[in-house]
């Protein structure tokens, strides 16, 4: 009996379910070009933004079979503010050693896309030749 109290908390931890994974999809990226430098210890995104007011952020990093895939959002300026003019590079961090191959996947929302309403699809931007390919949608 005490037995099962004990391990009854840790069944039910462990059969919550969870939010599904991100998906790669073969969509066209419509976005501000992205480009990966793997010259140093960790993979870096660099974001090259044609104004100010542009957003990324690592949504999550998945590991599949011979490759981490590395999910962005991408959000566009909000409007309702002034911004510079000039082009804008950022760079990211990647969470994922340079040894390792990538895949980025990225989408692109407004400013304003409550994050909530956001499916799990998202366009594939940079692969390596060494990727397995994306399976055909259903």
């Amino acid at each position: 009996m005490f037995a099962a109290a004990l391990f009854t908390p840790l069944f039910v931890v462990a059969c919550a379910s969870r939010e599904p994974l991100p998906e790669a999809i073969d969509a066209r990226y419509e976005g501000p070009k992205l480009t990966l430098d793997s010259t140093g210890s960790q993979h870096t995104l660099k974001m090259d933004a044609p104004t100010a007011g542009w957003q990324v952020v690592v949504d999550r990093v998945v590991e599949r079979h011979r490759v981490q895939d590395v999910f962005l959002s991408i959000r566009r300026p909000d409007p309702r503010f002034h911004f510079n003019q000039l082009p804008v590079t950022q760079l990211v961090s990647i969470p994922v050693p340079s040894s390792e191959a990538v895949r980025i996947c990225a989408r692109t929302l407004d400013a304003d896309t409550p994050t909530a309403s956001l499916g799990r699809e998202y366009p594939l931007v940079i692969a390596p030749k060494s990727a397995p390919p994306i399976p055909p949608k259903r």
